[in-house]
């Protein structure tokens, strides 16, 4: 009884750190945003918030899916519960790259099909 009492407090301590943490920083965010004249946000906004085409950064969601991927790649083989120092390298790199021929098969042929019509649809659009 006692280890359970102890895991739900420390979750309950790790989710008001993780969570609590994030919503103060995002209450300053914003508290610290409104400070600042009409005329700098509306300006600040449409120049790096609203109108900028950025190039750097991003992936986020493809990153997200390898690892995802990933994940179900080493559970199914059964390496989930192995430590990590066991695994050798090539079933690293394998494993990987099996997750991201998942990602192109799963992602990658709907969206070459949707494209392969979206240019057939503009062609016959155009004379």
């Amino acid at each position: 009884m006692g280890n359970i009492v102890t895991f739900i407090l420390q979750l309950i301590l790790w989710e008001v750190l993780i969570i609590g943490v994030a919503i103060a920083l995002a209450v300053v965010a914003l508290i610290w945003w409104f400070k600042f004249p009409a005329e700098e946000r509306e300006e600040y906004a449409r120049a790096h918030l609203f109108g900028s085409k950025r190039t750097s950064g991003g992936g986020g969601a493809i990153n997200l899916l390898l690892f995802i991927f990933f994940c179900i790649k080493v559970f199914t083989d059964g390496n989930w519960d192995k430590a990590f120092e066991t695994w050798t390298f090539d079933y690293l790199v394998y494993s990987m790259l099996t997750a991201c021929i998942w990602v192109l098969i799963i992602f990658g042929i709907p969206m070459a099909v949707g494209g392969l019509l979206w240019i057939i649809y503009k062609m016959k659009k155009k004379p």
